[in-house]
């Protein structure tokens, strides 16, 4: 049995393992289910290659299992370091990283920021620009958790 057309769904999956769609669920987010019909689940995953879709997970306001990491620039050693620790630590835990370079550009951090809130990353590693303001970073990522290294913020712009 193979989807009409598309990409496979969970319904799919559950029709060719004999299951409901819900124990295909539970079984994707590593819930325990029966023996024998967790074999049957995942052998009809492997032969459909069904892959979860991230952006519909999203939209029923799940994690995106992504990280915005924001630095100044990549050709800088220590940055380049700190963005191959943080993509494998990030990747080991099941998320995916997205890069975005400010170059020292307050402006062009703060649309990178806004830029992360749209598609939702559920973090924010960043390094910040000069004379970002804790107040400004925090109101654009509204509630997003957030680490900033390399550089202190402070509540006056000129230090």
């Amino acid at each position: 049995m193979t989807p009409a057309k598309g990409r496979p769904t969970v319904t799919d999956v559950a029709k060719m393992a004999h299951v409901g769609a819900s124990t295909v669920s539970r079984y994707l987010r590593g819930i325990t289910i029966r023996p024998d019909a967790a074999q049957r689940v995942a052998a009809a995953v492997e032969h459909l290659g069904y892959m979860p879709d991230e952006a519909a997970r999203a939209l029923r306001g799940a994690s995106t299992r992504t990280i915005g990491i924001i630095v100044p620039q990549v050709d800088n050693t220590f940055f380049s370091k700190a963005i191959q620790e943080i993509e494998s630590e990030a990747r080991r835990r099941g998320f995916a990283v997205i890069l975005l370079l400010h170059e020292e550009d307050k402006d062009r951090q703060n649309q990178h920021l806004a830029t992360l809130r749209r598609y939702r990353a559920d973090g924010v590693i960043m390094a910040c620009a000069p004379g970002s303001l804790p107040e400004e970073i925090t109101s654009v990522l509204s509630g997003t958790p957030t680490v900033v290294f390399d550089r202190l913020l402070s509540k006056d712009s000129t230090r």
